[in-house]
């Protein structure tokens, strides 16, 4: 028998590199799936607006974006078997009415008085945290991002620093395209200057909202690079009176910055 028939006897083995490969695909599917996961305890999130947590452990706040038990979603919806969450007729149309709203709410996001800014931003930041099918496009439709990026500036209040940046940070946890948006459109680098902030919960919002955006491709985290996230990120890690939400939050942000192919830039 010739080597060559005798090989067809043998089932064909997987190369090294092929193996390689796979496991490299298997590793990011899990991420994107723990990824999906902390982003829907994000949106589920019960705290209320700016410095309402003050008060309770650090474990209850930004914690991986868990929302306590987890058996309370937002907009009173119930916990029914399974996992799945239930919501009322009347809370589905009041939520139907409010996405009717958008345009408006989005127009209010310039408004000359900072109390309905702020009123505005809260609307949409809870809209934008419904489980399912959260209404992104229609706020990337209507202009909202760079008019919540404006509102990430010096000028604004810590509150409204705050809710503008949970708002991004949930438009850029939805798909790819939504995340590119929040690139293209001036977010980041308000969100790399908001890392340094003297409010601790607007410091923990950033992080995540960048983390969020690091992770979702080489040209994202190389963005994020670009603006020099790693030096407030690294000071906020070794810094000892760093909660440990925000020492969290900030561990994922940089391991994320520090994945994908190809590798970043020494």
């Amino acid at each position: 028998m010739s080597t060559l028939e005798r090989k067809k006897d043998f089932k064909k083995t997987i190369g090294a590199e092929d193996l390689r490969k796979r496991r490299e695909e298997v590793t990011v599917e899990l991420r994107k799936g723990r990824r999906d996961d902390g982003v829907a305890r994000k949106r589920h999130d019960t705290r209320g607006g700016f410095g309402e947590a003050d008060g309770v452990n650090d474990s209850d706040r930004m914690d991986d974006g868990a929302s306590g038990s987890g058996s309370q979603q937002l907009g009173g919806g119930q916990t029914g078997s399974g996992g799945r969450v239930s919501h009322s007729p009347v809370y589905l149309e009041g939520m139907q009415a409010r996405i009717d709203n958008v345009s408006s709410d989005v127009a209010a996001l310039t408004h000359p008085e900072e109390s309905v800014r702020l009123e505005a931003t809260v609307r949409l930041r809870k809209l934008l945290s419904i489980e399912r099918n959260p209404p992104i496009h229609e706020l990337i439709r209507a202009g909202a991002v760079p008019k919540l990026a404006m509102l990430l500036h010096g000028h604004a209040s810590p509150a409204l620093q705050f809710e503008a940046a949970w708002a991004l940070t949930n438009i850029a946890s939805g798909t790819s395209e939504h995340t590119r948006v929040v690139c293209d459109l001036g977010a980041v680098p308000a969100l790399v200057r908001l890392i340094d902030s003297p409010h601790s919960d607007v410091r923990e919002q950033a992080v995540w909202a960048l983390g969020n955006i690091a992770g979702d491709s080489a040209k994202c985290r190389d963005l994020v690079l670009s603006y020099g996230a790693v030096e407030p990120l690294a000071a906020a890690l070794l810094n000892p009176a760093t909660r440990p939400a925000m020492m969290r939050n900030a561990t994922w942000a940089v391991s994320n910055l520090c994945r994908g192919k190809p590798p970043p830039r020494p």
